[in-house]
């Protein structure tokens, strides 16, 4: 999964770095930029800020390979967006469509196994709440 994470996550930096320059990025960003990362991050470097991981990529046994290699997997990539600006709720709404599209349309070498959502919600911060937190779960069926 590994090659397929990079990609993913290169798609979802597209996605934030087209939705920055239109209108509705301009006007949430206020000439701020939006921070990515690939891992789990306890503490935003910046806001809005995103972060990217990969929790789960396990063997499904659809049958065997002839070269005995696992080709079949259930990949499951979570995607969390942080603001705490005036507008952090429409800001990670608008966010979240733009990184969806780019998820959902993922087809890595036309593969019959693309990325769906399987979770998308807002999650409550209780150690701040001036901090707006949304989270997304994309998997795929191996």
């Amino acid at each position: 999964m590994a090659s397929e994470f990079t990609s993913i996550y290169e798609a979802i930096r597209l996605a934030i770095a087209a939705w920055s320059v239109t209108a509705t990025g301009v006007t949430f960003l206020s000439g701020r930029t939006v921070t990515l990362q690939n891992e789990y991050a306890p503490v935003a470097s910046a806001f809005p800020f995103v972060t990217v991981c990969e929790k789960q990529d396990t063997f499904q046994s659809r049958g065997h390979e002839l070269d005995s290699y696992e080709t079949f997997s259930a990949n499951m990539v979570e995607v969390n967006i942080y603001d705490d600006s005036e507008n952090r709720v429409a800001l990670a709404y608008s966010l979240k469509d733009a990184i969806n599209t780019a998820v959902i349309r993922f087809n890595p070498s036309n593969s019959p196994f693309k990325f769906k959502r399987t979770y998308s919600a807002p999650v409550p911060n209780l150690a701040d709440t001036s901090i707006y937190r949304w989270l997304s779960r994309y998997t795929n069926d191996g």
